[in-house]
């Protein structure tokens, strides 16, 4: 199964160091599937690396549900992209 692999920072200069305070691994399928919680350590707004080893429809937030015609921003095979993301939030992926 295809899957979106992920790494939490929490600030934009420790992407540049590569020490994550969280990362995992979800399974891209045909209905959304969520991560677990991002980690509360640290205050404020962390950066969250995404690589899809598929393209993919992702959507983050509290309680998030991928769409992939209304909900969420598609994301190419292999493209790596950055999001910003709270502490708490749920990362949510749905094949395109």
């Amino acid at each position: 199964m295809p899957s979106l692999f992920y790494e939490v920072y929490e600030a934009a200069a420790e992407v540049g160091l590569g020490h994550p305070v969280d990362e995992g691994q979800i399974t891209i399928g045909s209905t959304s599937t969520q991560s677990a919680a991002i980690p509360t350590t640290g205050e404020g707004t962390k950066r969250v690396a995404l690589l899809p080893d598929a393209e993919c429809v992702v959507k983050i937030g509290a309680d998030p549900t991928a769409n992939p015609t209304t909900g969420g921003g598609y994301i190419p095979q292999n493209m790596l992209v950055y999001k910003y993301i709270e502490a708490g939030d749920k990362i949510a992926v749905i094949q395109k």
